[in-house]
């Protein structure tokens, strides 16, 4: 990718809100303290040569100006940088074993060593477009060994190429315990980003595994992505993964932090319901979004050109961003005036996230001392913003667990109220079917018994037999009905469906009633006590149709549609006037069956027009999953 475009995109991204310019900066430290070089210690100059040799170097050290005497800025220009060090000119250089340059994104470095003004020892080119293995020592950073002898007669020269991108150059001067407590304090860090990380992204499965919502997916994009670049901003990633394939290593920091803005706003607009509750915002975001993803993959299709029109695409971006980050602030404003939950946290979050940002911008334009906690600026604001959200995710959560605790409860509470009240109905059935047979079957019984005592000899024998025979068959059917009605065992066994197709069966064998039954929707059997709700609402409607309705047709439907039930029963018969209606009827216990459910009742009849019911209810949760046909 071009280093220009790359870096100013870079720069911009990290700058969202603030167009801070950057200006170059020459820091020194000597064993990891602030350091200000006397006067003559320190030499430099820029120029747009492409030449990285000594030869080259002989040519222009006439023209080498003195640090901090001459104003030092390259930052964004087509020039390389030459600085010579004079180790004589230093404090206790005896002492001095090793220079490290904290920077290990420099593309192109020369280090020469010198002895009185001549190339004592030259280093191997190195550099982030050469392998890691061309680094002197195995530091992220550039680190390079100095002679063990008095350093008086020793100067270094350093040809440092990262023309048209931020440069910053912090040199330490470290004796060996100085770059000992570097490297140190340096994994410390490094362990420490890993460590919350790794924990922050396996939590966050955690949550995804629990609430399977696409909200953890951007979270977990916006955790990698923010680690991704913060371990590729300390040189990690180019010296444990691509240590051989610098390009890679490369484009790694500049794609984190450019993929990290979108999935940002991705996860602010799913944690804050903004579909739900701005749908106007929630489009216009969204085709932000796409002018900035298009704009992103031209860059990239542009990698290789230097041309202008990459500075505007650069230039378009850094407004776009802008937009973006300004849009998503006004949605948690606004989210916040709506009472979304979590709004309050995500403000805070995100003006954590700009304030430490904003900071870091004046720690790389040199308005800010070039110290411990500034450098980290970045890594601490994403860090910082990140375990923010993860608490607040947390927080959601357990918000979600206990309002599912609390919906379970009620969800039982209503299971057994339903079971009390489908116990009750069929109570009270067993008590209407005991008077049934008491007082139709047992009344039947009696008068045959009379009329076998009170019958005389002159009746011959054979019609008394099939009198007799004609009377059992009729209590027969009686009685198999009421027992049907009492224990529909044919339910249990093979469903709702085969029960009532055989209950109609039997009742167009006994009536001039055509009934038409359809049962739609697939999937498990429903838990056997709405079956049996089911079951006793179709009873008792056709029960009244049949005594009450004088209809020749009945069309019943009963549709499932995920959890929720349908119910329709039409008939041709003379229906009747609502307002006159009657409780009589058989109304009550329907209205009863269809209340146990939280149901919805509909009646739609008139006199003469027959008679349409509707039914519809919801299953609960918990019980979609049951099966107590045994029960």
């Amino acid at each position: 990718m071009n280093s220009y475009l790359k870096n100013r995109i870079l720069f911009l991204l990290l700058a969202a809100f603030f167009g801070v310019r950057a200006d170059a900066q020459l820091s020194f430290f000597y064993d990891n303290e602030d350091y200000e070089p006397a006067a003559g210690v320190i030499q430099f100059h820029t120029d747009s040569s492409r030449r990285h040799d000594w030869n080259y170097f002989k040519q222009i050290e006439p023209e080498l100006l003195s640090y901090p005497e001459n104003d030092f800025n390259n930052s964004y220009k087509n020039r390389l940088v030459w600085i010579k060090i004079r180790f004589d000119r230093i404090n206790n250089p005896a002492t001095l074993r090793y220079l490290l340059i904290r920077n290990p994104h420099i593309n192109y470095l020369s280090v020469w060593l010198l002895k009185k003004d001549s190339m004592f020892h030259s280093f191997a080119p190195t550099g982030d477009r050469y392998r890691f293995s061309s680094r002197p020592i195995r530091l992220s950073d550039f680190a390079f060994p100095l002679p063990a002898d008095s350093l008086d007669q020793y100067s270094l020269v350093i040809m440092a190429d990262k023309r048209n991108e931020l440069v910053r150059l912090p040199i330490y001067f470290l004796s060996e315990k100085g770059l000992l407590d570097y490297s140190r304090n340096k994994d410390g860090w490094a362990g420490l980003f890993i460590g919350v990380g790794v924990f922050l992204f396996l939590f966050n499965f955690f949550l995804f595994i629990n609430m399977r919502n696409r909200l953890y997916v951007y979270y977990a994009l916006y955790i990698l992505l923010g680690f991704l670049y913060i371990f590729s901003d300390m040189g990690l990633i180019f010296m444990y993964l691509f240590p051989d394939y610098p390009l890679f290593a490369d484009f790694t920091r500049p794609i984190s932090i450019s993929l990290a803005t979108p999935v940002y706003i991705l996860f602010g607009m799913s944690l804050l319901e903004t579909k739900k509750y701005l749908p106007g915002n929630y489009r216009w975001t969204n085709r932000i979004l796409i002018v900035y993803v298009f704009l992103l993959l031209t860059s990239l299709i542009l990698a290789s050109n230097t041309g202008p029109i990459r500075v505007v695409l650069s230039a378009i971006s850094y407004v776009v961003i802008n937009i973006l980050m300004i849009n998503n602030l006004v949605i948690a404003w606004k989210s916040l005036r709506l009472k979304v939950p979590y709004a309050i946290y995500f403000i805070l979050a995100s003006l954590i996230l700009i304030i430490l940002v904003f900071l870091f911008t004046l720690y790389l334009s040199g308005h800010i001392p070039d110290n411990f906690l500034n450098r980290n600026l970045m890594r601490i604001a994403i860090t910082a913003e990140i375990s923010i959200l993860t608490l607040v995710l947390a927080h959601r959560f357990k918000s979600y667990k206990l309002s599912s605790e609390q919906l379970l409860r009620l969800v039982n509470d209503q299971q057994e109220q339903i079971f009390r009240s489908v116990t009750d109905y069929q109570e009270k059935e067993l008590q209407r079917l005991s008077s049934l047979l008491h007082d139709s079957v047992g009344a039947r019984l009696s008068t045959l018994r009379l009329n076998l005592e009170s019958r005389g000899k002159d009746i011959e024998r054979e019609q008394l037999i099939k009198n007799l025979t004609a009377s059992i068959q009729e209590i027969s059917h009686e009685v198999r009905s009421y027992s049907h009605d009492l224990s529909p065992s044919l339910l249990q066994q093979k469903g709702l469906e085969a029960a009532l197709n055989q209950f109609l069966k039997n009742l167009m064998q006994d009536n001039r009633i055509q009934f038409q039954f359809e049962m739609i929707g697939e999937g498990d059997r429903l838990p056997f006590r709405y079956e049996l709700l089911l079951y006793n609402l179709v009873q008792e409607l056709i029960h009244n149709i049949i005594k009450h309705a004088n209809a020749t047709e009945v069309i019943i439907q009963l549709l499932r549609e995920e959890q929720v039930v349908s119910l329709y029963v039409e008939d041709n018969g003379k229906g009747f006037d609502p307002e006159k209606i009657k409780e009589g009827l058989g109304l009550i216990q329907i209205k009863q069956l269809v209340k146990f459910v939280n149901g919805n009742l509909q009646i739609d009849t008139s006199d003469g027009n027959g008679c349409r019911v509707s039914i519809e209810f919801t299953i609960l949760p918990d019980d979609s999953s049951q099966t107590d046909y045994n029960s």
